[in-house]
Formats: C-alpha cells, sequence, structure tokens
C-alpha cells in the first residue's frame, strides 16, 4: 500500500487565517499539531510508505513539522495547479521512485485538510477500499448522508455488493430543493473525497476519458526531472473532479463508516470547533453576538457587538467581516486582493 497526501493548496476560502505563504495545511487550528502533521500521523497506522505533496514555498515548513518524514518522499509542485495536475506530477515522482515497480500497486491520493472523527473507523474502512478488487478501476469513499446536507458532493450509485458501488454520476454541492430528494433516495451518498487507484490504472482511465490530460501525464513520465518544472507552468489547472471521475465509466464506490469535516471554510471550521459563539485569540471585546466566529491574531482592539452567523477575522495579512451564508464568496475576494 501507498499513501499520497495532497497538501499544496493554499485554502483561499479560509483567508486570511490561510493564505498562499501560509495555507491552512500548516496551520494548527484543533490542537498542537498542524493539518498536515494530523494527517500524516494518522495515514502512519495504515502504511509507512507515505509521500506528500507540497507547493515549493511551503515545503520547508512541511519538513520541520514532520518531524520523522522521509524528504526523499517530498514531491514539490513548483507552482499551483490544480488537483489534477498534481496527481500527475505525484504519479511521474512515485513511478520514478520505484523504478517502475510499483505501477500496479494500489495508491491512497487523499487530503491533508480532512478531520476524521473517528480513527479505528477510519483505519477500518481505509484497508477495507484498499482490498477491494476492480480491475482497471478507480475506487473512491462514500458515506450514506445522515442529513439533507448542501456542503457535501453527493454520489448516484447502483450497488454491487456490500463492500462495493458502481458510480453512475456525481452532484456537486446541490442546493436545498435538490439535496431534500437526494437525501432520500437509498443509491445517494455523500463523497469524501479520497480515491485509489494504480499508476497504470489512472493512465488507462485518462486514456479513455481526457486524452490531453493523459499526453500531459505521458509527457510527465519522459521528461528528465531538468525540465519537468517548465512543463509543469504551462499546465492549465484543473480539478480531478472535473478532469477523470465525472467522466469515466470505471469509478466504483466503497462505503465508509466515519464522519469527517472537510475544512474548507469558515462554516466547517465552526462546526469542528463546536459551533457557537468562538473566540480566538486576544483584545477581543464581544456583546449580544450569537452563532459568531471571532479571531483577532494582531495587538489591535477588536470589537464585535450584536451579529448573527457572522465571523470576523483579523491577521497581520487582512481583515474579513462575513456573512457565513455568503462564505463561498471569499475566495474570490482573494481574487481580488491578488
Amino acid at each position: 500500500m501507498i499513501i499520497c497526501v495532497l497538501a499544496g493548496g493554499e485554502g483561499s476560502r479560509l483567508w486570511p487565517l490561510s493564505t498562499p505563504a501560509k495555507p491552512k495545511q500548516i496551520l494548527n487550528f484543533t490542537g498542537a499539531d498542524s493539518l498536515i502533521q494530523r494527517t500524516y500521523t494518522l495515514m502512519q497506522n495504515i502504511t509507512k510508505n507515505i509521500f506528500v505533496v507540497s507547493e515549493k514555498s511551503h515545503q520547508h515548513i512541511i519538513l520541520k513539522q514532520i518531524k520523522d518524514f522521509d524528504r526523499k518522499k517530498m514531491i514539490v509542485e513548483p507552482c499551483r495547479k490544480g488537483t489534477t495536475n498534481c496527481v500527475l506530477l505525484a504519479a511521474r515522482y512515485i513511478k520514478n521512485y520505484f523504478k517502475g515497480k510499483k505501477n500496479n500497486e494500489k495508491i491512497l491520493f487523499i487530503h491533508a485538510d480532512h478531520i476524521f472523527d473517528n480513527k479505528i473507523n477510519f483505519i477500518s474502512s481505509i484497508k477495507g477500499a484498499f482490498a477491494v478488487n476492480v480491475k482497471g478501476g478507480i475506487v473512491i469513499g462514500g458515506k450514506k448522508p445522515t442529513c439533507a446536507g448542501t456542503k457535501y458532493g453527493y454520489i448516484e450509485t447502483k450497488k454491487i455488493n456490500n463492500d462495493l458501488y458502481k458510480v453512475n454520476s456525481f452532484c456537486e454541492k446541490p442546493n436545498q430543493q435538490l439535496a431534500n430528494k437526494l437525501y432520500k433516495k437509498p443509491n445517494y451518498f455523500w463523497n469524501e473525497g479520497f480515491f485509489i487507484c494504480t499508476i497504470n490504472d489512472l493512465a488507462n482511465n485518462l486514456l479513455k476519458t481526457n486524452k490531453e490530460v493523459h499526453a500531459n501525464l505521458l509527457r510527465l513520465f519522459e521528461l528528465p526531472s531538468l525540465y519537468v518544472n517548465k512543463f509543469y507552468k504551462t499546465l492549465v489547472p484543473s480539478a480531478i473532479e472535473k478532469s477523470l471521475m465525472e467522466k469515466s465509466d470505471n469509478i466504483y464506490m466503497f462505503p465508509i463508516n466515519f464522519s469527517w469535516v472537510d475544512l474548507g471554510t469558515y462554516n466547517s471550521l465552526c462546526s469542528m470547533l463546536g459551533g457557537g459563539n468562538i473566540i480566538k485569540g486576544e483584545n477581543i471585546y464581544e456583546m449580544e453576538n450569537t452563532n459568531t466566529f471571532v479571531h483577532n491574531s494582531t495587538n489591535i482592539n477588536v470589537g464585535v457587538i450584536g451579529l448573527d452567523n457572522v465571523a470576523v477575522v483579523l491577521t497581520n495579512d487582512g481583515l474579513l467581516v462575513l456573512n457565513k451564508e455568503k462564505e463561498n464568496l471569499v475566495s474570490e475576494i482573494t481574487k481580488k486582493i491578488k
């Protein structure tokens, strides 16, 4: 078993806590460890063969945070180009690391910014997903919805047996009306976001569904290391869900029995921290607020009065005042700031 932790994003929806220079995966939200430290430690319960993909600007921080990490298993992105290209780069690196001898060994690709509620159930589910035999296919994780949530992507499936479902289609974060319908259908699951496949199966599925991305993968395989960064910078950013998962007819789902939080927004952060009024930092003075998140990491005094469902975040990188119902617009703000 091989695990590849994707830790190259910038976490723009959590600005100004998360910035390109200090992305969320290297930050500490819940205790002594950063998200990448938590994820890496958890993955060690499954295998010691763990690779990490990091964007070049913060690779040194990750190397400092993960004390026992083998530097030879650090995969460095020269720039951020989305999960599709991140996975292609990782496949190239892992292929070369093992000198092509493990192209048919399964690899778990998983994000560094997910928080899992049950260590034992998580380990059991991941090992179960590894054990599933789908010739030439890609296995993703799915959980039966516990509510008509709109924060998750949904997977339409057809049951093969208790441990395996064929994926028919994906529905990305539906509106409330559609979520109410999907929740009631027994063949719909929440998409957890990880996937398992071999390097050869990744290439073969791309050959059938996305010849442009397949060509990029082959080019990365062929290029000497000296020229990889230059070529990588020319690639068009894209998400692996759009470039492969939604186009392939060879995707399968393993039902998982743990819950998770994708720590990508202020609502998910507040949910993980327990909800209600959450105060983080010093020099904060608040009165008569409900369901409000206030963070201050500066020496400036901050007063917050009479707000509901609002996040107020002040750091040395900026000030955000957010109606949490509009959290999807935070990343648009960061584009304007750049």
